[in-house]
């Protein structure tokens, strides 16, 4: 059994492996588990911001509030670090915090979320 970095003809079988994913390589770091000249596992990540905590109060200024600290983030630690993306954590019985982010093109995630601290 090896542990490597992914292959262009790894391709299929991370597509079997993970059906359901979006898995890009060149947006993804992407390992694979080999044993015996097939791949049998594969993990794929990215580096993302992981906003644990969105809200604004409710009101008329919900959605430019949302906007301006999006904004913040955005043209702050977003652009220094290179993240491409955030993955966002919204109070499910918050209505205007979940439409106001759909509305800007996030799309909610099936499964459940787990952190996890690595040292």
């Amino acid at each position: 059994m090896i542990v490597r970095a992914c292959t262009p003809a790894d391709a299929e079988a991370i597509k079997t492996l993970c059906p359901e994913s979006d898995i890009d390589p060149a947006r993804d770091i992407v390992v694979v588990v080999e044993a015996s000249g097939a791949v049998v596992g594969v993990m794929a990540f990215r580096q993302v911001a992981f906003v644990h905590s969105f809200g604004v109060d409710p009101g008329l200024s919900t959605r430019r509030n949302a906007a301006e600290l999006v904004l913040a983030y955005t043209l702050g630690a977003g652009r220094a670090l290179g993240h491409r993306e955030a993955l966002f954590v919204v109070d499910k019985t918050n209505d205007a915090m979940r439409n106001w982010i759909e509305d800007k093109g996030a799309k909610e995630q099936s499964g459940v979320v787990y952190t996890m601290e690595v040292r």
